[in-house]
């Protein structure tokens, strides 16, 4: 995804398979199944995409980017789907994009 496409999305409303997060769920958190909900629900049905570092107030989206490097973020999702997810996605595999945009990584 280029910088481009991703200021097209902020625009854009939050639909059935496309989903902004200010933050990945904690471990222990009230929420905390909240993203393998979502993925679940992706992979049994058409896909789709969560967009981690965007704050929502009201109608307007900011990005305040994701807490981490991509390298752990991407390492706890998988270890979450993997923990988590009954029966595991095969194919495809959830794929993890980055993309550094005003200063903050998404």
């Amino acid at each position: 995804m280029t910088v481009e496409e991703f200021n097209k999305l902020l625009i854009n409303f939050e639909n059935e398979d496309f989903e902004f997060r200010v933050k990945m769920a904690s471990a222990d958190g009230e929420e905390k199944d909240r993203d393998i909900k979502t993925i679940s629900a992706f992979c049994n049905t058409r896909g789709g995409k969560i967009v981690y570092g965007v704050k929502e107030e009201g109608s307007v989206r900011k990005v305040v980017g994701i807490e981490g490097t991509p390298q752990i973020i991407e390492n706890n999702l998988t270890t979450k789907i993997h923990d988590q997810c009954e029966p595991k996605p095969l194919h495809p595999f959830p794929r993890f994009e980055f993309l550094s945009t005003g200063g903050h990584n998404v």
